[in-house]
């Protein structure tokens, strides 16, 4: 039970900030006001569909103590806006595509172990399945990173 509340929270954790990121650098791509109206269209859907969502994820799990939720959110937001800002203190492989790639498939490594775990306590398909799309799509991520220079 405890490797299964671990790797809940470390896959929510890392999925977590991954959208974070993400929703900065999109804010980033609209603030130039001659940028396409896409690019402010997939920051806006990013924003309502998955870095809202999850945060009201976040801050509603009742099991995690409210001291670790804000400071994940805390952290979250941080992220946000660092990846807005991209300041030049912070290595520029951070932002480079290679970086992104193996982030998720670390994640996705994370949220397959805690379907696999999950399965193994409750004995139910639903996450055996979970798990085996997140292995693919970490692999799938994996074996696509580019190459860094």
């Amino acid at each position: 039970m405890l490797l299964l509340n671990i790797t809940l929270w470390l896959g929510v954790s890392a999925l977590y900030l991954g959208f974070s990121g993400v929703m900065g650098v999109l804010l980033r791509h609209t603030w130039p006001i001659h940028r396409q109206t896409l690019d402010r269209d997939l920051a806006a859907a990013h924003g309502l569909l998955l870095f809202l969502p999850a945060s009201i994820l976040v801050l509603s799990y009742p099991e995690w103590s409210l001291l670790g939720r804000l400071i994940l959110m805390g952290t979250g937001l941080t992220v946000a806006a660092l990846s807005a800002i991209q300041p030049i203190w912070i290595p520029k492989v951070v932002w480079q595509r290679a970086f992104r790639h193996r982030y998720f498939a670390a994640t996705m490594a994370l949220s397959a172990l805690w379907g696999f775990s999950l399965s193994l306590t409750t004995q139910a398909l639903v996450p055996t399945l979970v798990a085996a799309a997140a292995s693919l799509a970490g692999a799938a991520s994996w074996y696509t990173t580019p190459r860094s220079t």
